[in-house]
């Protein structure tokens, strides 16, 4: 039986299909649903000299906003369907994202993601279907997972 779920929740904009998964799958198993929106912290290039003034603070406020607004998506769909979920605004790098979004799915049954959009042609991809990851060994100091994209 499915008791609770984690989404990552998308903070670009546009269409959330991991989100509207996340939230058909907990109301179908009547489920806990909780999303993670990450604030994702500017990355700075090696060697820049130049800077203008309140540009970090500036894109740290609109990271953090798009997190905020993507949490609130999933509060008020979640509240819609009468689900029980909570959301987490988290900040973090684009390489400390995955790590952070990893330890978190450990204590759930299963987890869902976005995937992202391949742009190289000579690649075929399900782009921005979701990917559904549920931890079937917990006896493992690391865990492991089976995955599966839905059409």
């Amino acid at each position: 039986m499915l008791k609770d779920v984690l989404v990552n929740l998308s903070v670009a904009e546009g269409r959330h299909p991991a989100c509207d998964y996340a939230i058909s799958l907990a109301n179908a198993f009547n489920a806990y649903l909780e999303g993670v929106a990450i604030a994702y912290t500017p990355a700075i290039a090696g060697g820049c000299e130049v800077m203008l003034p309140g540009w970090i603070e500036e894109e740290r406020d609109k990271a953090a906003e798009r997190a905020k607004a993507a949490a609130a998506k999933l509060k008020g769909s979640a509240l819609r369907e009468e689900l029980s979920a909570e959301t987490r605004v988290l900040n973090a790098t684009v390489a400390q994202a995955p790590e952070i979004f990893a330890q978190i799915a450990r204590g759930f049954d299963l987890s869902i993601v976005q995937q992202t959009i391949q742009n190289n042609q000579h690649m075929k991809t399900r782009s921005h279907l979701p990917l559904c990851l549920s931890q079937v060994d917990q006896c493992s100091s690391f865990p492991t997972f089976s995955g599966t994209a839905f059409d």
